[in-house]
């Protein structure tokens, strides 16, 4: 069986990588030996083909899921959420999105930084490291050429980081022109269709589900890449994985909220009735309970009393708001107030707050969320954010710098393809330049003890060596010294006269 199914792996090269278009091959029969890192992927039902993008539609599976969660607030919804969170976790970490707000907003956040506009630039370069204008020109003709509705290379980049975290990983298809000189369009599709099948002859393959069962994907031109993934883990883990738990609990806790200021917290009308005075007062005047039951029996004291209570009851359902309310001064009529208590629920909800901030990996400030806490450290969780999210636009740029070398090569350009992309500032500008400053003078300082040599302190501060040589640095510095000593001269004599 093991040489059979070898035997079934077509040879992956240039040519014949894309014969099929889209370079996906017949799917490989399975082996006693497939067991190794093949987890079933979540939400088989999506994809119909790699060049279907999903959120364009949904099955069956999913319009049942979303149809119950809009059509009963309670139990059915809590249901279909049950449901949908036990089956496809990963899709309902992806809907999160657009059902918690603090999960959307630490998507745009994430996005919005790491992508903006003309934030990322892609050079090629040629193997003795000089920019190919040829390879540049190619790449930004690609880009321009892509459909309108993928957003140009912010769409891309967004559209690709998405998937990065709420699955983990990053899928992209390369799609080269009928005559393979080059790609025609770069399109994302879902990781989660996507698994990967070792066939225990050190080989390894990216299948997706598709209508008519699991096929191989070409890996030249379908890439399908993990965050922080490993050799036993090739999904990568996804940015937002924690919050799925912490996003279902606070849904949860919204609901019981929502019970709790309509049973409790809203402000409600009390009205005490006087039953033992009216008990009283009709044992002292029993003519009032004379004949007063349907049958025309007489009423007991207890009886008249409560009939009064269930009229004053009546009369109280239906007063309007602007009614006015008159009893007796020795009655009893106040506003219960069940709010009073909510302020117990503070450090509860904030720490639930806090906790859904931890879980999207994201700062409470960036998320509306402010406790407090000094600048300094402010500072120092931003430095740490914004290497995060520097980190994880260096993995999407790395996707796109195989998608575009793999442009190139078949364009016949020997180039390669890195980025370009403006540091997230995490530091003030002014103490940038300060601390530059001292770095300067202390490497003088070192230069001018004799601790220390030009070139070297060249190699530190800017990581190359001096342009000018020490004959012509100190030339230089001789002519200051002299256009010194001369503006001294000048002033000594005008001070003199």
């Amino acid at each position: 069986m093991a040489d059979n199914t070898a035997a079934m792996v077509p040879t992956i090269n240039k040519a014949d990588a894309y014969k099929a278009y889209g370079g996906v091959f017949p799917a490989l029969p399975y082996s006693s030996e497939d067991t190794q890192t093949t987890r079933p992927p979540y939400a088989a039902v999506y994809g119909a083909s790699i060049l279907t993008v999903p959120r364009r539609g949904w099955d069956s599976l999913t319009r049942q899921y979303l149809e119950a969660y809009a059509s009963d607030p309670g139990s059915v919804r809590n249901l279909a959420l049950g449901q949908w969170y036990s089956t496809i976790p990963l899709r309902m970490l992806w809907m999160m999105g657009d059902i918690h707000p603090m999960v959307s907003m630490a998507r745009s956040v994430w996005l919005r930084i790491a992508f903006s506009d003309s934030a990322t630039q892609f050079i090629a370069e040629s193997s003795r490291g000089n920019t190919s204008d040829v390879g540049t020109r190619a790449i930004n003709a690609l880009i321009d050429s892509l459909p309108l509705e993928v957003g140009g290379i912010a769409g891309l980049q967004n559209a690709i980081g998405e998937q990065v975290l709420f699955t983990g990983m990053a899928c992209l298809e390369c799609v080269p022109n009928p005559t393979l000189s080059s790609l025609q369009d770069l399109v994302t599709f879902d990781p989660t269709t996507v698994r990967f099948r070792d066939d225990g002859l050190g080989n390894r393959y990216v299948e997706q589900k598709q209508p008519t069962g699991w096929r191989t994907l070409n890996k030249e031109n379908c890439l399908a890449i993990g965050f922080d993934a490993s050799r036993d883990n090739p999904y990568g883990r996804p940015v937002f994985a924690a919050a799925l738990s912490e996003a279902m609990t606070d849904t949860a806790i919204h609901q019981s909220m929502t019970d709790v200021l309509q049973a409790v917290a809203w402000p409600r009308l009390s009205v005490g009735f006087p039953f033992a005075e009216a008990a009283e007062f009709a044992i002292a005047h029993p003519e009032v309970c004379v004949g007063q039951k349907d049958d025309g029996s007489d009423l007991t004291p207890a009886e008249y009393a409560m009939a009064e209570m269930r009229r004053l009851s009546t009369l109280v359902q239906n007063m309007k708001a602007d009614d006015v309310f008159m009893y007796p001064k020795d009655g009893m009529v106040s506003v219960l107030n069940g709010a009073n208590g909510m302020s117990s629920l503070d450090p509860i909800l904030q720490q639930k707050r806090m906790r859904m901030c931890q879980a999207v990996d994201t700062l409470p400030n960036l998320l509306g969320v402010t406790d407090g806490g000094t600048q300094g450290y402010s500072s120092v969780q931003w430095g740490v954010q914004a290497k995060k999210i520097e980190s994880f636009r260096q993995f999407v740029n790395h996707l796109l710098c195989k998608a575009f070398n793999l442009h190139l090569r078949l364009k016949g350009i020997s180039a390669t393809v890195r980025a370009e992309a403006e540091p997230i500032r995490a530091t003030d500008a002014l103490a940038d330049e300060q601390a530059r400053t001292l770095r300067i003078a202390n490497e003088q300082a070192l230069v001018d003890a004799g601790y220390s040599d030009r070139s070297h302190a060249s190699q530190k501060l800017t990581g190359s060596e001096p342009i000018l040589s020490d004959a012509q640095h100190e030339a230089r510095k001789q002519a200051q010294t002299d256009a010194t000593t001369a503006q001294e001269a000048t002033n000594a004599n005008f001070q003199d006269q």
